[in-house]
């Protein structure tokens, strides 16, 4: 391979790249600073706010053993029985019997203060409370225990009862039963048929009897002694409790430091997604621009250099030659008349009369005769432009019109092969700045002179929204050229501007202008 060869494929590779990371270069460039702004500030107020000073709080464990009957000694039955009562402790119904002592908390801070684990295998069980204090921690552990216990005692008492009623009654059943059989044995006896099967079978009848009533009462017993006395289920293994103290929080400034610009940068963005949602900036780019500029037929790049050197620079080059070509083209195609131009904007300063001024120039090049006519009498700046005077001009000629044809013509030739200047005029004082001093029967006189005397007509009109006689100016145009600045204009004007446009029904297009061409892509 050539050096000119490799030299040429490494250009069209750093062009590609360059074209590739425009987007992304150009957004730095708008919202790179604000987002800088965003890390920095998130950055400065995390350095700011110091750690929240927490105090130590306090955990206070209790043991409890709960024997098992003989014979249940196994692992199954031990584990089965751990989480029956650690499920009791932190039941409700438990808490419920706490709650009562407390009455700055709920039954929801009690279920997150207190805490029964079972010791695995083993009949244990730990009950932990916690506590701003070590003496809030123990107080309330005990509290849960002994609510647990009077629970415990609560429902085996009930069981006893319960369990002592239906025994009563069968005591009492069977007690008439063997009531019932002595008799019949003492009557057998009487009769002297104690030998016989009969009462043999009620004896072995009347035993039985007795050794039900004797073994309900031993089970009466028994009931009686589990229902009263000291408790026998739930021991503690030791008196006092473990105190376990847990430390504040620990210091999250540095990771909070640490994750600030991070943070900040969300922010950012964020900001930045909002901002180009609700903006009122004019798209450039995207679906947006389709739907609020469907017609751009030219795009005018910024000019560089003062308003006295201006022309010059449009001279040299020709910024708005595209704009002509596809002027023409277009009227061609469609058999339309070109012969008056009015350029307006929707707002002021949006560069409406250097486009005015270069298209001039541009059809002058190309071979036609030119007027250019400056129609904005708020604001004129032609006569300015290109150094003439402005005694005479649009004012003058379209009021004299109503007093006869035979008028001077106001034309001024200037240095630009055929292409002429009418500036403004005298424009006489008036109190309202709305008022229409260009009339729409004025001007339609004169654009008949003027359409006779050049072969394009260029009107450099007021602004659309905010001078009424660009209305009037609009209406009597072949074509309408609505100037909008890419770096300032907004889109609400922009729209209203259509829709007057529209309204009125006239043909118009628009021109960019002030665009950079990296910003279209």
């Amino acid at each position: 391979m050539r050096k000119g060869e490799a030299s040429s494929d490494t250009y069209t590779n750093w062009t590609r790249r360059s074209s590739r990371l425009a987007p992304y270069t150009r957004f730095l460039l708008r919202w790179g600073w604000f987002i800088v702004l965003s890390i920095a500030l998130a950055t400065i107020v995390t350095w700011l706010l110091p750690d929240s000073a927490s105090p130590p709080a306090y955990q206070a464990t209790l043991g409890i053993q709960v024997p098992l009957p003989p014979g249940m000694a196994s692992a199954t039955n031990i584990n089965a029985s751990t989480n029956f009562y650690s499920d009791l402790f932190m039941s409700p119904g438990t808490l419920s019997l706490v709650l009562s002592k407390y009455k700055d908390l709920q039954l929801s801070d009690l279920e997150a203060l207190v805490v029964a684990t079972p010791v695995a295998n083993t009949n244990l069980i730990d009950l932990s409370a916690s506590g701003s204090t070590p003496k809030d921690a123990t107080k309330l552990a005990i509290d849960v225990y002994n609510a647990a216990v009077t629970e415990v005692h609560t429902h085996r008492s009930m069981a006893v009862t319960r369990l002592t009623a239906s025994l009563n009654i069968e005591l009492k059943q069977c007690q008439d039963d063997a009531a019932n059989s002595q008799t019949q044995l003492q009557t057998l006896t009487a009769e002297h048929l104690s030998g016989s099967s009969l009462y043999l079978q009620i004896s072995s009848l009347y035993q039985q009897q007795l050794l039900c009533v004797n073994n309900i009462n031993k089970e009466l017993l028994q009931l009686q002694q589990q229902g009263f006395g000291s408790n026998d289920i739930l021991r503690l293994s030791k008196p006092t409790p473990d105190i376990t103290t847990i430390s504040s929080n620990p210091p999250t400034q540095g990771l909070r430091l640490a994750l600030s610009p991070l943070i900040g940068a969300i922010m950012g963005l964020s900001g930045v997604l909002l901002a180009g949602t609700f903006s009122n900036r004019l798209p450039l780019r995207g679906k947006k621009r389709e739907m609020l500029l469907p017609w751009v037929i030219a795009t005018i790049p910024f000019l560089p250099g003062s308003r006295d050197n201006r022309v010059q620079v449009i001279k040299q080059t020709s910024p708005c030659l595209p704009l002509w070509r596809h002027l023409r083209y277009q009227t061609s195609e469609h058999e339309r008349p070109l012969n008056l131009i009015t350029v307006t904007s929707p707002r002021g300063r949006e560069g409406k009369s250097t486009v005015a001024i270069g298209l001039a120039i541009a059809i002058a090049q190309s071979g036609l005769r030119t007027l250019l006519v400056d129609g904005n009498p708020q604001r004129p700046v032609l006569h300015s432009w290109f150094h003439v005077s402005n005694a005479r001009g649009t004012l003058d000629a379209s009021r004299l019109l109503e007093t006869g044809p035979q008028t001077p013509s106001p034309i001024i030739r200037t240095s630009e092969h055929n292409l002429g200047l009418i500036p403004i005029g005298n424009k006489q004082p008036v109190t309202d700045e709305l008022a229409e001093l260009l009339q729409i029967d004025m001007l339609r006189s004169f654009t008949e002179v003027l359409r006779r005397q050049a072969d394009i007509v260029i009107i450099d009109g007021p602004s659309l929204l905010s001078d009424a006689n660009a209305t009037n100016l609009v209406q009597i145009s072949d074509m309408v050229l609505l100037v909008i600045d890419a770096q300032k204009s907004q889109s609400t004007t922009v729209v209203e501007a259509e829709n007057l446009l529209s309204t009125i029904g006239i043909s118009s297009a628009i021109v960019l202008n002030r665009a950079n061409p990296e910003s279209m892509e």
